[in-house]
Parts: structure tokens; C-alpha cells; sequence
């Protein structure tokens, strides 16, 4: 289906926009009951390495682990991580909430751009895959980057698909970027 670009997306139907935020009630709570189902399991190499690095930053603001060493590798994640268990407590599932939250963001984004683009059958049939996905749910279950890495891409491909292909000339398109 083509997107018709002499309508704004703000013009959509009352009944749609209403439905909008029941919609994403609804998909956000299957995402999200999808990702914590065994958010206990067992930890995986990686994800100690990120929850060491976390308690490094919280005692010396450095993502350094005990013994010696620094982890380098995602520092912004790491920080991140190092936030949650300051505000909600020490433990890995906690250290997994990040990632489990920018999983379930992740298929709001894929349902609302679907259903910009195309219709709400559609953009539901999209999202629940997306949330039902067991790749999906495992990255979303690891403490690690991979989920929020996933969302923020998605996020820029938008950006960049709307600023070359919504706007009627290059001159708006490079002004829209």
C-alpha cells in the first residue's frame, strides 16, 4: 500500500488515534509479559561481564571489574545498567530490565511505523511477531546492548527513510535531516 503524502500522519481518523493508545497498551503488555516469562535464568558470560563492569562504574565511576581490568565495550550501556541497579537494587534481573524495556519499545515502534505505512491489520500482524519472536525475546532477556542497539537502528532507518522519502524535494528533505 502506498502512502498517500498530500495527508499528514496528524490527520488520521479520531476513531484510529483513540484506538492508538489502547492498541499500544495492549501490545506493550504481550511485549512485556513475553520478556519477563524466565527473566531469572541462569546468567550467560557476557551478561556478568556488563553487571561487573555496572557495579565498577557505581564504586569508582569507571567500568572497571574486580581483580583488574576495565570493560571498554559499551560504556553508555553500562551506565545505563550501572542506573538501574542503583534506583531498583543489585541483582541480574535488574541488570536485564534495560534491555527487557528496549525490546518491548521495539515493537511499539515496528507498530506504529507499520501503521503509518501502511494499515492496522498489518502493523499488529508486524508487532506481534516481533514481540512473540524467540529471538527477539532472548536478546530482550540478555543484559547486554543488543535490544536497545536493535531499537535505536530501527529508530535512525525511520529517520532517514522519512527525511529522503516524505518530503517533497531535496532541499526540504536536507532541511527535515
Amino acid at each position: 500500500m502506498e502512502l498517500d503524502r498530500t495527508v499528514p500522519l496528524s490527520a488520521a481518523p479520531k476513531r484510529a488515534r483513540y484506538g492508538s493508545w489502547t492498541a499500544l497498551l495492549v501490545l506493550a503488555a504481550v511485549a512485556l509479559l513475553a520478556r519477563v516469562v524466565d527473566l531469572d535464568h541462569l546468567p550467560w558470560t557476557d551478561e556478568l561481564y556488563t553487571m561487573l563492569a555496572a557495579r565498577g562504574w557505581l564504586e569508582t565511576g569507571m567500568p572497571a571489574i574486580q581483580g583488574g581490568g576495565v570493560y571498554e565495550r559499551a560504556d553508555l550501556y553500562t551506565i545505563l545498567t550501572a542506573s538501574f541497579l542503583a534506583l531498583f537494587g543489585d541483582n541480574l534481573i535488574v541488570a536485564r530490565l534495560p534491555a527487557v524495556l528496549a525490546g518491548t519499545f521495539l515493537v511499539l515502534a515496528v507498530f506504529l511505523w507499520t501503521r503509518a505505512v501502511c494499515d492496522t491489520r498489518t502493523a499488529w500482524i508486524a508487532a506481534l511477531f516481533m514481540a512473540l519472536a524467540p529471538l527477539s525475546i532472548q536478546a530482550s532477556q540478555f543484559a547486554r546492548f543488543y535490544s536497545l542497539h536493535a531499537l535505536l537502528f530501527w529508530l535512525a532507518a525511520i529517520a532517514v527513510y522519512a527525511t529522503v522519502d516524505w518530503w517533497p524535494s531535496w532541499r526540504s528533505a536536507v532541511a527535515a535531516g
